[in-house]
């Protein structure tokens, strides 16, 4: 999946990532990058698909995956191994709505504004069909 072709320092070069592009990115450690890469469901021949999870999940249904003595979103540590650090002020994002889904592909950063911005609009439209009986 990832090609390490250079560590220096706290940073490793990956070569062909899977966006297609080389770039520098902060390392998560490898026993880490193993332990993820085991519960991540990754279709091969299809790399827009979204990736299962099969380790834990909390009771809202979204991947977990344990890293620095606690329990994290698989997607945020999905999106450090892919892209690196997370901005502060920002949050990972799925495109694709699936909660355990962990592919890179489908994550974007977003400010917590937008974030927030997306979510009152979201809820706006559920209240809505409430409202006109319309349910999904």
């Amino acid at each position: 999946m990832f090609t390490i072709s250079r560590v220096h320092g706290n940073f490793v070069l990956f070569k062909g990532d899977i966006m297609g592009t080389e770039k520098v990115i902060n390392l998560i450690d490898e026993k880490s990058r193993d332990r993820f890469s085991k519960y991540a469901v990754i279709d091969d021949m299809d790399p827009d698909a979204c990736w299962g999870w099969t380790a834990a999940k909390c009771a809202k249904g979204y991947a977990r995956f344990f890293y620095k003595n606690t329990s994290q979103n698989a997607h945020r540590i999905s999106w450090m191994i892919s892209f690196g650090e997370i901005p502060k002020g920002y949050v990972v994002c799925r495109t694709c709505g699936n909660l355990t889904c962990t592919n890179p592909r489908h994550l974007e950063l977003v400010s917590y504004y937008d974030r927030a911005q997306k979510t009152k609009k979201k809820m706006g439209e559920k209240r809505r069909e409430r409202e006109e009986g319309v349910f999904m």
